[in-house]
């Protein structure tokens, strides 16, 4: 891939390089590559928020370090860096302080298909940006250099440095610090076999940023600028060789001012601390990837949720004295990062079951208002079944917040997705789309207060996400109103407007074509899905949403004069009607009959009712059939070959013509394990025919095997028949052997066979298989 540099020049004591001199190349010297880890814990804490409740982001860095010097005293050296996919160089001057840096970024040649104005511009900058300060390219080699005299370092050596670095790489994007950092030896400590300084460092400097930010709600984007000031503190074990820290930590307090602009011309200002606590380790490259491998093995975990320690094993019992420990602590620390590992494990573990979930969130809500987090969770909308709506005392809370740009700045939150996410609530809770108003995202009563907020608010973003939904309870009144906002610049009208005309394929590189009109041509219908035979949520809300603007029954216009001519029609038809709720054909005869017609198209529809017909089925109690079909199954599964039925006509096949049960014996790997197969669900008879090895066990035996121990438990599914269709399907979960201080891995899989009976007997139309 081409590369492009990005120059920088740093402001110190500035010393030119120098030249490369002739035809004949210094002769250099290189040190041994060496990787140095910084890991920080940093967070902003805007003047609204409660320090206590605002946690730290993560961040760990990795530069692959190697110093290159010349030989031949000239003083020429400098730091060849590897940064994930970047590169760097700097060329280092007297006292190890940087000249000049050389940063080679990937270019950034792809976008948004529906975006093309900005979505690459957008996407670059996240790219070359982080939330933390300090994060644009350059400024993560501010300080890998650590400067020193050109003197042995001994106890009680002190020197001053002034520094100033900047980093302006465009989109928006730039950083500025400069100020006076003072650095006494205090002593030194012996790292393998050298002895290396230990230096004490302090600074006091000033910081300032600009950043912008995506405004997803109106055209345009906000500018996010912050000043402030503060000290620098710490210890660092300087590398004198390598010319970096090769161990040591820090600490950042600052405060200052942050700005928050709109493209519209308003300013907010909020007060803004940042806090940073940061380490820095140097090791060869040899002991550093020896430490990944053993920290990925020690991880381990795998797809399956295991618990790996006794409180995680207690949490998902249901132990109560252990949950009531954990609110104890949360409690009793001021440290965020400790509350937010102990909300971890709480909703992690211990949050099993709506029930639970729904005690435990409320729990921990009444928890952070008793400590003074008033603010906890302000802005959220509930996004699963477990979590409870919107009720009308919160809906007014939040509106204050909606309606006053500034305030949500002073908690921090560039509004970037907020108002989007309103409207996504709001566009969905509407009985158009589900008459079911316990499932909406906020109560009834609720719900109407964020809608007056249309004609009330004085947020124009805000007064459009309302618009959504006005619009989502009455598209042929308010289409017109919300069609023309977008016109004057609003984007999170345009999810909503999209629904309104139908269009169903809203993924980025997808036609977007409205709902077809009356008597369309099956070829105009396939296109509205997508280019291919998809029918998703996003089709039969649009579906439903037109029919309500338009007045049409969309339905009974495909089902006149059904079935079409062609097979192709059937298909793509039929997988419109399905979608709708009013599939053609239901009845356990004519599915048996679409399933033994011959025709490929027809049977890819008719899966999807089969699937459905047999979903609700209970268990066959016809033993004898259970126990040929199980057994048979097992045969296969165990010796790893093909179905033990031919395929019905019609049916396509994977290559080779074979039906394969996709990955039934690899168990994701675990091969050198026990075996087992559960006997609550295993039909009679079926155990003694299994092959030696395969050991049938309880629940209750296989619940207290310790996952350490290895092993793959397979669950036969009870076998369903209507009439002459039948389904038989398994399920699997493999854990590795490990060692004693290594996470249990584990992981799933299965597989499935639905059947139809023909004259010459049962013939698989569907094989499924699916893994973790």
């Amino acid at each position: 891939m081409r590369r492009t540099p990005f120059f920088l020049f740093l402001l110190f004591h500035v010393a030119s390089a120098p030249a490369a001199g002739g035809q004949t190349p210094f002769p250099y010297d290189s040190t041994p590559p060496m990787v140095l880890t910084s890991v920080s814990h940093d967070r902003w804490v805007h003047e609204g928020q409660h320090p206590g409740f605002v946690g730290y982001l993560s961040n760990e860095t990795r530069a692959h370090v190697r110093r290159i010097s010349s030989t031949r005293g000239s003083g020429f050296s400098m730091l060849k860096l590897g940064l994930g996919n970047r590169e760097a160089t700097l060329s280092l001057g007297s006292g190890n302080r940087v000249n000049t840096a050389i940063v080679e970024v990937p270019p950034l040649t792809y976008g948004r298909w529906d975006d093309p104005g900005g979505g690459e511009d957008r996407l670059r900058r996240m790219l070359l940006s982080g939330s933390a300060a300090q994060a644009l390219p350059y400024a993560r080699l501010w300080e890998i250099a650590f400067p020193f005299p050109d003197a042995p370092l001994g106890p009680g050596m002190a020197w001053t440095d002034t520094l100033s670095f900047m980093d302006e790489p465009g989109d928006g994007l730039s950083e500025v610090l400069d100020g006076v950092w003072q650095n006494t030896v205090v002593g030194d400590t012996l790292l393998g076999a050298r002895r290396l300084p230990v230096v004490r460092t302090s600074a006091r400097v000033r910081y300032r940023s600009t950043r912008l930010v995506a405004d997803a709600a109106l055209e345009g984007d906000y500018t996010v600028e912050r000043a402030v000031s503060g000290t620098l503190v710490g210890l660092a074990v300087v590398d004198t060789v390598v010319g970096v820290r090769a161990g040591g930590a820090d600490t950042a307090s600052w405060a200052g001012t942050a700005v928050l602009r709109t493209h519209d011309g308003h300013a907010f200002t909020s007060g803004v601390r940042y806090d940073r606590f940061r380490t820095w380790t140097l090791q060869d490259s040899t002991v550093w990837a020896d430490s990944v491998q053993a920290e990925r093995r020690r991880r381990g975990g795998g797809m399956v949720r295991i618990p790996s320690d006794a409180l995680q094993e207690r949490l998902v019992a249901g132990d109560t004295v252990a949950v009531d420990s954990l609110f104890q602590v949360w409690r009793n620390t001021h440290d965020p990062r400790v509350r937010w590992e102990v909300e971890r494990l709480l909703t992690g573990w211990a949050a099993r079951g709506m029930e639970r979930a729904r005690a435990l969130e409320a729990r921990l809500a009444d928890a952070h208002r008793e400590m003074g987090d008033s603010t906890h969770k302000l802005l959220d909308f509930p996004r699963f079944r477990s979590e409870p709506p919107v009720d009308p005392a919160r809906a007014r809370r939040m509106l204050t917040y909606l309606d006053d740009m500034g305030r949500l700045w002073r908690l921090g939150v560039v509004p970037t997705w907020t108002y989007g996410e309103v409207a996504r609530v709001l566009l969905a809770a509407t009985p158009i789309l589900e008459p079911d108003s316990t499932a909406w995202g906020c109560e009834p009563a609720a719900c109407r207060l964020f809608l007056d907020a249309a004609e009330t608010a004085a947020e124009p973003r805000l007064r459009d996400a309302a618009l959504v939904g006005l619009l989502a309870r009455d598209p042929g009144q308010w289409f017109d109103r919300v069609q023309a906002r977008a016109d004057s610049g609003s984007r999170v009208v345009g999810p909503a407007l999209l629904m309104a005309r139908g269009v169903g394929a809203t993924w980025p590189a997808a036609p977007k074509d409205p709902a077809p009109p009356p008597e369309a041509d099956w070829r105009v219908w396939l296109s509205w899905m997508g280019g291919s035979v998809r029918f998703e949520e996003s089709h039969r809300n649009a579906l439903r949403m037109f029919a309500a603007r338009k007045g049409r029954d969309l339905a009974a216009e495909l089902r006149n004069g059904w079935p079409p001519e062609s097979d192709s029609a059937i298909l793509v038809l039929g997988t419109v009607l399905q979608g709708m709720g009013t599939p053609p054909v239901t009845s356990p005869e004519g599915l048996a009959d679409e399933a033994r017609s011959g025709s490929t198209p027809r049977i890819a529809l008719a899966r999807r009712e089969i699937a459905r017909l047999l979903r609700r089925a209970e268990p066959t109690r016809d033993t004898a059939l259970a126990r040929e079909v199980v057994s048979a199954v097992l045969d296969s599964v165990f010796g790893g070959g093909d179905s033990p039925w031919p395929l019905a006509a019609g049916v396509e096949t994977g290559p080779g013509g074979r039906v394969i049960y996709p990955l039934s014996t690899s168990y994701h790997g675990a091969g050198d394990v026990p075996l087992f197969i559960a006997a609550e669900t295993l039909p009679e008879g079926v155990a003694a025919r299994l092959p030696p090895g395969v050991q049938v066990v309880d629940s209750a035996t296989w619940a207290a095997r310790p996952p350490r121990a290895g092993g793959v438990i397979l669950t036969v599914t009870p076998v369903k028949r209507v009439g002459d269709l039948m389904e038989v399907s398994w399920s699997w979960v493999s854990f590795f052997r490990r060692e004693a201080d290594q996470t249990p891995e584990g992981y799933a899989g299965g597989g499935g066979l639905t059947l139809v009976l023909t004259e010459e007997g049962w013939r698989v139309v569907e094989v499924t298989g699916w893994i973790t």
